[in-house]
């Protein structure tokens, strides 16, 4: 019986340890996970090569900041078991249950939040051509934070695109900010009544001067319109200033003619798109 429960503490040791590797390299680095975990890195290689089995609040630590249970101990990890974890874990944080399940399946192994050296927390103006009014160029501003380990974005159409009668919640839309191989993009769900989803894509680009923007191009998903756009390209650049630099920027002109776009600006986003 000794030996027995021996071989299964072994068994639980080893399978905690590999375990631990799969998700430990899915996320970047072994030393970037232990560095992350707070835990030091000659106690780190103990786990993984199964020598070692850690404390209950350093388990608990280990489960939260993966996103797993304590199956992890028993059971090889697999995408269906790491997909399975997943679910039942943001099921019970609260939003939408559908939602969350959704993009649980849709990412079960690859974390796509990008870091926020690629794009700081902040505020962002955002020049493109208007997808609503012809021959105008939207001037906006646009919110990005970081919520635990995910990225998000915030902003608000006009009220001049609804004449002023759609209330500001209505007017809102939030979305994630995801990192790409080159470059981020933002999936974004706008509120009723819209009900429509875009997609921006972004990569760094420099000024001459040295001042760091971001340029790429914009989607909105919905039905083809005549005469009204659903693909532009679009400038991207922090706000300086803190605050006071915010509400400055807030009181400038929405939308702006061409000879109102700065010309460095205008010709990033008229460049033809392909």
């Amino acid at each position: 019986m000794v030996a027995r429960f021996v071989m299964g503490f072994m068994s639980v040791l080893g399978n905690f340890g590999s375990n631990l590797r799969k998700l430990a390299q899915q996320r970047g680095t072994l030393a970037k996970a232990a560095n992350e975990l707070d835990i030091s890195k000659v106690q780190f290689q103990r786990y993984l090569r199964g020598e070692s089995f850690p404390k209950p609040h350093i388990l608990k630590q280990i489960c939260n900041y993966f996103e797993v249970d304590a199956r992890i101990l028993t059971e090889p990890l697999t995408d269906t078991l790491l997909f399975e974890m997943r679910t039942a874990a943001v099921a019970g944080q609260g939003g939408n249950p559908a939602m969350n399940a959704a993009i649980s399946f849709a990412c079960p192994t690859q974390d796509y939040f990008q870091t926020p050296e690629a794009l700081p927390d902040g505020f962002y103006r955002v020049v493109r051509k208007s997808l609503t009014f012809p021959n105008c160029y939207a001037n906006l501003l646009f919110l990005v934070k970081t919520l635990g380990k995910a990225r998000v974005m915030r902003c608000y159409d006009d009220k001049l695109i609804s004449n002023g009668t759609m209330p500001a919640p209505l007017r809102q839309y939030r979305g994630m900010v995801l990192g790409q191989a080159d470059g981020i993009s933002m999936v974004v769900f706008h509120s009723p009544p819209a009900m429509s989803v875009s997609h921006i894509f972004v990569a760094p680009f420099f000024h001459a001067n040295g001042t760091r923007a971001l340029t790429g191009f914009s989607t909105n998903g919905r039905t083809e319109l005549v005469g009204r756009a659903r693909i532009v390209r679009i400038y991207i650049e922090p706000i300086t200033g803190g605050f006071s630099g915010v509400m400055a920027y807030r009181r400038r002109k929405v939308f702006m003619t061409p000879e109102e776009v700065e010309p460095m600006i205008l010709g990033i986003i008229e460049q033809p798109l392909n």
